[in-house]
């Protein structure tokens, strides 16, 4: 399948972008934890290299929001500066006195439900309160970061006046305008979707450049992409040189080559990823 209206890439018989990782019996492939059947072959290490919190860049990015850039700039813990602000610095001690990150945990549901635009109904839903504690989360959100929602805004209303909206990289991504409001999300998902596929182009013509690696792409799931290596390839290196490509997007103007990429292997399959450095690949 070509993919989806964002331009996200899309499988189906099977549906591999609903493979399971961590839990049983809700696969669309088997009654299994469905990332196991992808493994390596013999001689050959698999590896995992995955965007850290791409969309909240991304969304940094359309938005330019100078307090939430801020944040993402100087490396700052947007969940937190979130808990924060909608709980206060007590709510995030008391966490600290019981050894919980409970504060956290439910900010970082609020972010990404609020920067999405979901209504407060569901946002209740998801963090588990009333629907006037939502109300003023998301509007204590909103006077936080107001050009995330200035940017959301100004995509509906491109929807409504012409049909599409553009992504990072230039592509038309078209919408009914009944569906407007969702315009801050495709943007989101859809400049995503570019910057995947602009790696894998990149990626590929860095393998058509090094014909004697033994290096093989395998996957891609939204923001990740799975390789295998041959254990006599110079891995490291590869790697590395894998993780520039990926990192490289000039197309995100306003995040300054931020978005960074985290390397993890997969030892036995890709159910199973270990958090990875470069001195713990082999050379």
């Amino acid at each position: 399948n070509v993919g989806t209206e964002t331009g996200r890439m899309a499988t189906r018989n099977p549906n591999v972008m609903s493979a399971s990782g961590n839990t049983r019996g809700t696969s669309t492939i088997t009654d299994v934890i469905s990332r196991d059947a992808f493994s390596p072959r013999f001689g050959y290490n698999m590896y995992c290299l995955d965007y850290i919190a791409q969309e909240v860049w991304v969304l940094a990015n359309g938005c330019a929001d100078p307090t939430l850039l801020n944040v993402l700039l100087n490396g700052g813990d947007l969940h937190h500066e979130t808990a924060l602000t909608i709980w206060g610095q007590e709510a995030l001690d008391e966490d600290t006195r019981n050894g919980t990150r409970i504060t956290r945990a439910k900010a970082k549901l609020a972010n990404f439900a609020i920067l999405y635009g979901v209504g407060k109904e569901n946002l209740a839903s998801q963090v588990k309160c009333s629907l006037y504690e939502a109300g003023i989360m998301i509007k204590k959100v909103k006077q936080k970061y107001p050009g995330v929602f200035t940017f959301a805004d100004k995509m509906e209303k491109l929807v409504k006046t012409q049909g599409y909206i553009t992504s990072a990289y230039g592509r038309k991504i078209w919408m009914n305008p009944w569906n407007a409001e969702a315009g801050r999300n495709y943007y989101v998902q859809g400049s995503s979707a570019d910057a995947m596929k602009t790696s894998i182009i990149r990626v590929n013509k860095l393998f058509n450049d090094n014909p004697a690696w033994d290096v093989h792409i395998l996957l891609t799931l939204h923001d990740e992409m799975i390789l295998e290596i041959s254990k006599k390839s110079p891995q490291r290196f590869i790697l590395s040189e894998i993780k520039k490509c990926m990192e490289r997007q000039p197309e995100l103007v306003n995040i300054k080559g931020k978005l960074g990429v985290e390397i993890s292997k997969c030892p036995n399959s890709w159910s199973k990823k270990i958090k990875t450095t470069f001195e713990d690949i082999p050379l």
